[in-house]
């Protein structure tokens, strides 16, 4: 039996690098499948998803501004890029 590839999407951060926290890499091993980190690209044509057999969309630690929606920035609300 063949183990899951998995899907990880990558973040774009601040100084232009595709990155994945190792946790998620992590999580997905000790769940026995293979993390297959995805790159950051504007184009999803260019990345293979057949490849893949699920999918974990990672978070990018930042917060939505607010102002995006309508909504005022509450005190709460950290690192907004």
């Amino acid at each position: 039996m063949t183990k899951p590839i998995i899907g990880i999407n990558a973040n774009l951060t601040r100084e232009k690098y595709d990155r994945v926290h190792q946790d998620y890499s992590r999580a997905v091993v000790k769940a026995g499948g293979v993390p297959l980190i995805l790159p950051v690209v504007s184009d999803l044509r260019l990345v293979n998803l057949l490849k893949i057999d699920g999918l974990l969309l990672s978070g990018s630690g930042y917060d939505i501004n607010p102002k995006v929606y309508k909504e005022k920035i509450l005190p709460q609300t950290k690192l907004v890029p």
